[in-house]
């Protein structure tokens, strides 16, 4: 009997420690905030735009990749085809100064060979007997502008490579000054020979 009123006591402390535990552990469960159905709906939007935004971030990084790489490829491309058209600039400049040199060598070569035929009808005249006195001196004013033209000529021909590797306007200018002169001693040797015809008398 004195037993059962030991443990009744015993007993009850214990109920209520245990109910108090359960108290306390119901409390905290209530404080912990609960997720509910709205709060995971907000967080899947909020992770999609991150990972959207991510994707669009490395498709921009595409995207600038081959715009630099498309810039390079037109920069190469123009970049040729300036150097063609020069190439074909200068090939086109090159014909037509090594054509104006051909030009004045072939009406040398023409001079040349027109002098040698009135100094032989100067022998023939003076051999029978005419004056070739003026004849002679209009030779002689020919044959030294067909020198001079010759000299002129080889000058052209030097500054027309100088033109047609520099291709400047002040290298053209002097190919042109050059051939000029040079047409302008062919045209007073031409004068020469024609006076040297007309002067033979017989």
């Amino acid at each position: 009997m004195s037993i059962t009123r030991t443990l009744l006591p015993l007993q009850a402390a214990v109920v209520a420690g245990l109910l108090l535990m359960a108290g306390v552990a119901f409390a905290q469960d209530a404080a912990a905030p609960v997720a509910t159905p709205a709060d995971t709906a907000v967080a899947a939007p909020a992770k999609d735009t991150r990972s959207f935004l991510q994707k669009l971030r490395g498709q921009a990084k595409e995207v600038k990749k081959e715009v630099k790489e498309e810039r390079k490829e037109i920069k190469e491309k123009l970049y040729t085809i300036r150097a063609d058209k020069k190439d074909k600039l200068e090939a086109v400049k090159k014909e037509r100064l090594q054509g104006a040199v051909r030009k004045l060598e072939a009406q040398v070569q023409s001079f040349e060979a027109l002098l040698t035929r009135v100094e032989s009808r100067i022998a023939k005249v003076t051999t029978e007997g005419g004056d070739a006195t003026k004849s002679s001196s209009f030779v002689a004013t020919a044959k030294t502008k067909i020198a001079e033209a010759k000299t002129a000529i080889e000058e052209v021909k030097a500054k027309a490579q100088t033109a047609t590797e520099m291709a400047t306007r002040e290298s053209i200018t002097a190919v042109t000054a050059a051939g000029r002169a040079a047409e302008a001693k062919l045209k007073t040797a031409r004068a020469a020979l024609v006076d040297a015809v007309n002067s033979l008398k017989y």
